[in-house]
């Protein structure tokens, strides 16, 4: 028993360390190659003064990350995740308005994903200009007013404190209303979270164009109703458009449009016998669309016809999602695939059954 105890604290002793690691100080000039693996997240941590420019650069190679940047009071600060995918830099540039050390975490956007590698590429550290100085300070201003509308049950007064009285408000559905219709109606039916639901929401991507008197931002919202009790985790990621104008010394929104992004799946793993019994090949009505199952370690892939393999990242035991391809598989009495569901959103948005021939 002895022995079996030492085992497991061998065992579990690294993984704490591993996630318990101090950030990794970075300077201006460095440049590293790493490798990110399930559940990973690498820090790192950049001194600044008051005044400083950090331009950090992230190139992705095999694996699709997100940069998240706290404060030096360990405050949230900004969350960076371009569409790119698997491929492609993830840039991320601010001026420290105080002197600290900020903290920048590399995290996998979903964690099932293969493992795969990223290259710290550009770290650049200088004084900020005056223009970069002024369009940070418009920035800051700016998401710090959309952090106030975006919040859970800030209507009706946010429209009062925020709204130009002819602000055109078009919501993710395509509605549109003025600010004096919003006011109205959230004043009689105001926003109220349902019993036992939190609400959590972070914003990020922002982005800000300075035109004197008139700024537009854009960002990226992501938000989550959950009931833990209930089991209800609904994620919702959305894109919103900001036109401000200066008016009486104080920016006043008066246009914003929110458009829905692609939906978040809460993905799960599976072990190697579950995946092989989805492993085959899939008869397609052309060759080319003749679907390879196989399994990687604990990843499962998919290739139509000869074309290049991708991963399938599981919903369920027998949903998938890669990309815009939706895959689902239906299971025989012993629990082996005997057919699979693609849906080809390209060219013509369609649904294929085929079955499993080999």
């Amino acid at each position: 028993m002895k022995r079996l105890t030492v085992v497991i604290l061998c065992i579990i002793f690294p993984v704490a360390l591993a996630h318990a690691q101090a950030p990794q100080p970075v300077q201006a000039g460095f440049a590293l190659e790493r490798e990110l693996g399930s559940a990973e997240k690498h820090s790192y941590e950049v001194s600044l003064k008051k005044g400083e420019l950090l331009n950090f650069v992230v190139e992705q190679r095999g694996v699709d990350i997100v940069l998240r940047i706290y404060a030096p009071d360990g405050k949230f600060y900004d969350r960076i995740d371009s569409p790119n995918g698997i491929a492609g830099d993830e840039p991320f540039r601010m001026v420290a308005f105080n002197d600290g050390r900020y903290r920048v975490e590399v995290n996998r956007y979903f964690d099932p994903d293969p493992t795969g590698k990223y290259f710290v590429k550009t770290v650049e550290i200088r004084k900020a200009t005056n223009a970069e100085i002024k369009v940070a300070r418009l920035k800051d201003e700016l998401v710090k007013i959309a952090t106030e509308e975006t919040r859970f049950g800030s209507f009706p007064e946010v429209v009062k404190r925020r709204y130009a009285n002819t602000a055109l408000i078009i919501d993710e559905n395509g509605f549109v209303n003025t600010a004096a219709e919003l006011f109205d109606q959230t004043t009689k039916n105001p926003p109220k979270m349902p019993e036992g639901f939190m609400f959590e929401d972070e914003l990020s991507n922002a982005r800000v164009e300075d035109f004197g008197d008139t700024a537009v931002l854009n960002l990226n919202q992501s938000y989550n109703f959950k009931n833990p009790s209930e089991n209800i985790n609904r994620k919702v990621n959305q894109r919103i458009g900001y036109v401000f104008k200066r008016m009486n010394g104080e920016w006043r929104i008066i246009n914003v449009q929110r458009t829905l992004g692609e939906p978040y799946h809460e993905f799960i793993k599976l072990d190697a016998k579950q995946l092989d019994n989805l492993v085959g090949v899939y008869e397609g009505v052309k060759p080319s669309e003749t679907f390879t199952v196989l399994r990687e370690g604990e990843m499962l892939f998919g290739k139509f016809g000869a074309g290049e393999k991708f991963p399938l990242t599981p919903e369920s035991e027998s949903v998938f999602q890669s990309g815009a391809f939706g895959v689902a598989f239906i299971r025989g009495a012993d629990g082996a695939a005997t057919q699979v569901v693609i849906h080809y959103p390209m060219p013509n948005d369609r649904i294929s059954i085929q079955s499993k021939v080999k």
